[in-house]
């Protein structure tokens, strides 16, 4: 049952992930069904731009003039690209680790009840340093650590 929720878990964060703007390579979980479980992610980057592009309303609508007023001031432009208006808004936070952290505490990110007290207390880190010193005290961990950062299927290793 644990590995279920597992893997429930794994694919929430993953959408989580991609919500915030993260490309998620792959991912994967590891449970020693006694306390202690992993889920890990090879992301594109671990810190998202300090600025992204927020998309406005057509030129020609009436709604233009709100967000012209709205925006000026607040980011970089307003412009015109073809017949939309665009700016650079600027993101508060771009760490992956930080970004997750606040999302799971808000309730964004589908998690298995199962687990939500455990993801919720549990460390959000992008540093792997951290898992590697895991590792070193649980070779289970180790193995489970080195099988993912070779992303090669066994079959495949020969």
């Amino acid at each position: 049952m644990v590995w279920g929720e597992l893997k429930r878990s794994e694919e929430g964060v993953r959408r989580a992930l991609e919500r915030l703007g993260f490309q998620v390579y792959r991912s994967g979980s590891w449970t020693d069904e006694k306390g202690l479980g992993l889920l890990i992610y090879e992301l594109d980057r671990v810190e998202l731009p300090r600025y992204m592009l927020h998309k406005g309303p057509p030129v020609y609508l009436e709604s233009s003039g709100d967000f012209v007023r709205s925006w000026k001031g607040r980011g970089i432009g307003p412009w015109i690209e073809g017949d939309r208006l665009y700016v650079l808004k600027r993101r508060g936070e771009v760490d992956a680790a930080k970004l997750l952290r606040s999302e799971v505490k808000s309730g964004n990110v589908a998690i298995s009840k199962g687990l939500l007290k455990e993801i919720e207390s549990g460390k959000i880190s992008s540093n792997l340093n951290y898992l590697i010193e895991i590792g070193k005290k649980r070779r289970e961990v180790l193995s489970f650590l080195k099988s993912f950062l070779k992303a090669a299927p066994p079959f495949l290793e020969q």
